[in-house]
């Protein structure tokens, strides 16, 4: 995952890499980010918090530390995994925290 672009990290006996791959890789880069981001939006965890603790059978602020520590224990290891690319990475490119 440190090398400059999906083509390079790909096994060069990969005979089916096309477009439609480049596109997941981008995609699950992004979500991945998102997650990290997610970790700063007070109003985005609560409002679904509000919803998923009833069902789960949690108090709101139980569920609410719990899922913000979630996203704030991804955001961290995001983090480390991107610096531990190396600057030429193509996923850190595509991936790297506002």
């Amino acid at each position: 995952m440190s090398a400059g672009s999906l083509e390079e990290a790909v096994d060069p006996e990969f005979a089916r890499l096309n477009r439609a791959y480049g596109e997941y890789a981008i995609a699950g880069t992004l979500h991945m980010r998102r997650m990290a981001e997610i970790a700063e939006e007070s109003d985005t965890i609560g409002a679904h918090v509000a919803s998923l603790a009833p069902v789960l059978e949690l108090a709101v602020n139980d569920m609410e530390r719990r899922v913000r520590e979630l996203f704030e224990k991804h955001r961290e290891e995001w983090a480390n995994y991107l610096a531990s690319l190396g600057s030429r990475s193509f996923i850190r490119q595509w991936g790297t925290l506002n």
